[in-house]
């Protein structure tokens, strides 16, 4: 037996309930919930615009550094006649040396300590021979910063900014280091100074994912990804590129505003964690008195109110487990195309176009996901993935394979010269000359910066190699119609055959060594290796000289 008032007292105290219920509610959703979407949008803003201004400083310490750094190292080249004896007195002769960095010595071209200018006596040392970065500064002859390192001296985060000295042969002659604590207070000052809140922090990361800086000390020099409990996802999407501000989980669990950037000039990346209980408090505590309130008014509505919902939701209660079957896989998006012609079918319906719109969503991200933006081509990702499948596939097949990696010769300089605008033009056009200069069968990517790979397929023999790179060579020499100039444009080819089994990194660094032994060659040119055959060059099949 169905309960229902009988006298219209009754009646009219549901009705009462019922509006009360339903204008308390209504009410306390139409201010709270903009003011809290509000809120968010501000707060997050006011992280991302900290952060980049708090990115763009720290930017700007390194940059002023190497500055610094440079213009020493360029005094030093000019001093006509310079011994190395010569070296210590002209460090100390820049005492602000010793205000921007923690030391600053000086390495001869073997890699032996002749300056220090913290100790003048502390010389002599060689260890600095066997550095990745000290062999990168002389044969590149450019200035690097060093991976972080803990320092057996001081103990503390360092890195090292690294500047030639070159001499009037065009050789490196001296390499200048700074080494810079990563907790210095004159670095580090501003940057640790400008927390949005008492329990925000930042930290930073470099491009490797170890943590130049964290709160938790113990963290330090650790590297993300080999962490116990593994790397949060955001900043996993951080290390990918993300930038700007979200909502997420911290490493220890906390719900948390967190907003990251990257540096540009060394590609760290820096993030500021704001806890959501400090960064919304001021709103939580107006919610919390909104919401006593509307309790007040609907405990009164309450026990008439509960059974009028209980009616009315049933087709709401219907939906709600369509959609579940449909979070679970067992019904397909068709359940929500309701026939109903009231406002729970519209609703139902509502939720059916935007399932549709989820879906094509989805396909277009999957889409994105593997194109890189710029050319339009495949990216590192797609390529990763097609690879170790065109591997697979020329075994099946009995056929050739061929991989050929792609530089363009020195595109620094012109993205120096001209601006990243032109540089950009020119990587466009550059994959657009690939796309017609291969078959359709064949594979393009773009895996950052100026490297390109190409995936060949079906090379039954290694003699169709030459005429295949050729083709491409020469389209590439055309020249390049970028904003109203002709820009002459080379590349370098290192191209790996394999007519068996192989791994695709390997088969990836071979090309890529091919690719080093065309530079070394002069560039413009190509040259090719042979995955099945010990890893020196092919002496029966080299390219052409160009």
């Amino acid at each position: 037996m169905v309960l229902y008032p009988r006298t219209l007292k009754s009646r009219i105290a549901i009705l009462v309930g019922v509006l009360a219920l339903a204008s308390a509610v209504l009410a306390s959703l139409a201010v709270l919930h903009p003011m809290r979407q509000q809120m968010r949008a501000v707060v997050g803003n006011q992280q991302a615009a900290l952060l980049a201004s708090t990115a763009a400083a720290l930017d700007q310490q390194i940059s002023d550094r190497r500055t610094l750094l440079r213009a020493v190292a360029e005094s030093a080249a000019r001093e006509r006649g310079l011994r190395p004896g010569d070296l210590q007195p002209l460090l100390e002769q820049h005492p602000v040396l010793r205000d921007e960095f923690d030391n600053v010595v000086v390495l001869d071209a073997s890699g032996t300590l002749i300056a220090n200018l913290a100790d003048r006596r502390a010389t002599g040392d060689r260890g600095a021979a066997k550095s990745r970065t000290f062999r990168e500064t002389i044969d590149t002859r450019e200035g690097v910063i060093s991976r972080p390192y803990r320092s057996p001296f001081t103990g503390k985060p360092t890195i090292v900014l690294l500047e030639p000295v070159i001499g009037a042969d065009g050789s490196v002659a001296y390499v200048l280091g700074g080494a810079l604590s990563l907790v210095n207070a004159r670095f580090m000052g501003q940057f640790l100074a400008s927390r949005p809140g008492t329990s925000a922090y930042f930290f930073l990361i470099d491009q490797h994912g170890t943590i130049l800086y964290h709160p938790d000390a113990s963290r330090v020099l650790r590297n993300v990804w080999r962490e116990e409990g593994g790397i949060t996802e955001v900043t996993r999407e951080a290390l990918e590129g993300f930038e700007g501000w979200t909502e997420g989980v911290t490493k220890e669990g906390q719900r948390a505003l967190i907003a990251a950037t990257h540096l540009r000039r060394t590609g760290w990346t820096l993030t500021v964690v704001y806890p959501t209980a400090e960064a919304f408090a001021p709103l939580q505590q107006g919610e919390d008195a909104a919401w006593l309130s509307a309790a007040a008014v609907t405990l009164l509505a309450a026990a008439a109110g509960l059974w009028l919902v209980s009616r009315f939701l049933r087709p709401l209660r219907r939906l709600h487990r369509q959609v579940d079957m449909l979070a679970a896989g067992t019904a397909d998006i068709g359940v929500l195309d309701s026939a109903r012609a009231d406002e729970i079918g519209s609703l139902s319906r509502a939720f059916f176009g935007l399932s549709q719109q989820r879906r094509a969503a989805e396909e277009r991200l999957a889409l994105l996901s593997r194109t890189d933006v710029l050319t339009g081509l495949n990216n590192r990702r797609m390529f990763e993935a097609e690879l170790p499948a065109a591997i697979a596939r020329a075994r099946r097949q009995h056929q050739g394979l061929v991989l050929a990696f792609l530089d363009i010769d020195r595109f620094k300089d012109i993205n120096d010269t001209f601006g990243h605008a032109i540089g950009d033009r020119v990587l466009g056009e550059f994959a657009d000359r690939l796309r017609r200069s291969v078959r359709e069968v064949d594979t393009i990517a773009r895996l950052a910066g100026d490297e390109f790979v190409i995936i060949f397929e079906t090379i039954d023999t290694q003699a169709r190699i030459a005429p295949i790179v050729d083709k491409l060579l020469d389209a590439i020499r055309e020249p390049f119609a970028c904003g109203g100039m002709m820009l002459d444009v080379t590349a370098t080819v290192g191209v790996a055959y394999s007519t068996g089994k192989v791994a695709p990194d390997k088969l990836l660094k071979i090309a890529d060594d091919a690719l080093y032994e065309a530079k070394a060659a002069g560039r413009n040119t190509w040259a090719l290796r042979h995955v099945d055959v010990a890893a020196d060059p092919l002496k029966d099949a080299g390219p052409p000289a160009t």
